[in-house]
């Protein structure tokens, strides 16, 4: 999979993807709030940079993306070009872990890619400034880890809330009684908090 994305200053931007649905993901779980490429645009350096090896990722994105689209061992390239910042992703299968020798070892071959590319699409590009998109980017939404949630892990929080048990909520979903236990371990850690009374009270809260 790829994508290209251009970012202007207060979160203006627009995207050419090939396959939109875990961009739609990236955007409807609310992602883009936390997102390591998601700084100021004045704040990048042209570079490669391969998930891999990024910091630690603590609202478990990448990971989303390995179990909901099996995506993983991806690939950013920074372009900074004045007022705007240029974004080129590109994701492989989660199995295919010798990609990164391939991102290593052939970045002439990107270099290249990338300036077919602009002289390419240079006058769509251009056409495609005058219809970017505006995104919030409110770190303190009150609603943030709730975004945060993918579908399973929403219908898991949900019947919890309603008093059902992991039993009964892996019966219901028609999971295991450890695959909903690992879930609501994630979504804990999503809502930072300790135990289940504290988690069916922060979701009731943000879900109202």
């Amino acid at each position: 999979m790829s994508w290209f994305t251009r970012k202007y200053p207060n979160q203006e931007r627009f995207l050419i993807i090939n396959d939109d649905k875990p961009i739609i993901d990236y955007f409807s779980q609310g992602f883009y709030r936390y997102g390591l490429f998601e700084k100021d645009t004045q704040t990048y350096q042209s570079g490669f940079h391969m998930w891999d090896h990024l910091p630690s990722d603590p609202h478990k994105f990448y990971e989303y993306m390995r179990k909901e689209h099996s995506l993983a061992h991806g690939l950013t390239i920074i372009q900074q070009v004045g007022e705007f910042c240029d974004f080129f992703a590109f994701a492989a299968q989660p199995n295919n872990s010798q990609i990164n020798n391939f991102y290593l070892n052939k970045k002439d071959l990107f270099a290249n890619f990338i300036q077919d590319f602009y002289d390419a699409l240079s006058p769509t590009l251009a056409e495609l400034s005058n219809h970017r998109i505006v995104l919030p980017c409110d770190v303190n939404d009150s609603k943030s880890s709730l975004m945060l949630l993918s579908p399973r892990q929403y219908d898991c929080a949900s019947l919890l809330a309603q008093g059902f048990t992991s039993k009964e909520i892996a019966r219901s979903l028609n999971l295991s009684h450890r695959t909903v236990e690992h879930y609501i371990e994630d979504i804990k850690e999503k809502f930072n908090v300790k135990n289940r009374a504290q988690l069916m009270s922060a979701f009731l809260k943000n879900f109202q």
